[in-house]
């Protein structure tokens, strides 16, 4: 019995699909979304406002491979972070995630890979200072201050983090961090502030502070 299955499985013929590279994927600028109000200083938390949206491969700009198209990339910078699409929000106390990170599985096409994700955190300097964050991702990550990009990653497979420095002026304004995992073997993310004179806190959503789009 086991060497007829072996014959077969010998005989049988069968293709591995890899999946394409994709391009590095251009930075998404600040959502158009509600990021909030900066919070009460004296009685705020730290933790982050976060929006995740389940995509298809499809929607990545990958078609599948049997799509007969024989174009299997059809990458043209779809807006992954778009409110119209369905957004589930939570608080995240951390965007320390590590590997292995998988947030979002409602059983579509390519699930659990394909996802885009965007969080909120306002940051209070009572002076200019020096600060710096730590960022990593296996996914593409880039990270928004006061709606300048400051750090960024994208293409990775596998989680390297770096430390970007910045400037702060004396002042509170918003951190805007945005992901798009457009599949691959792993999933992480990492972003952690290190240095400087700062606070950084949960947003305040009684009063609606819309970003640029």
């Amino acid at each position: 019995m086991i060497a007829a299955l072996l014959f077969v499985l010998g005989c049988s013929e069968y293709q591995v699909y890899e999946p394409p590279v994709l391009p590095p994927a251009e930075p998404p600028g600040v959502p158009p979304a509600a990021i909030g109000a900066p919070p009460d200083w004296a009685t705020c938390t730290l933790g982050y406002a976060g929006h995740y949206i389940n995509l298809t491969p499809e929607d990545m700009g990958v078609a599948p491979p049997d799509s007969g198209t024989g174009d299997e990339l059809n990458y043209d910078s779809l807006n992954w972070w778009s409110t119209s699409r369905p957004q589930v929000q939570d608080f995240d106390p951390s965007l320390d995630k590590g590997s292995n990170w998988w947030p979002v599985d409602d059983g579509i096409a390519g699930d659990p890979a394909y996802f885009a994700a965007w969080w909120v955190v306002w940051i209070k300097a009572n002076a200019a200072t020096e600060g710096s964050f730590t960022l990593g991702a296996a996914t593409d990550v880039w990270v928004y201050l006061d709606n300048k990009l400051v750090g960024s990653q994208s293409g990775r497979t596998e989680l390297v983090a770096e430390t970007f420095a910045v400037s702060l002026r004396g002042g509170q304004y918003p951190i805007v961090i945005s992901a798009a995992q457009r599949g691959g073997p792993q999933s992480a993310l990492r972003f952690r502030w290190l240095t400087g004179d700062v606070k950084l806190c949960y947003p305040d959503f009684s009063a609606q502070v819309t970003g640029e789009e």
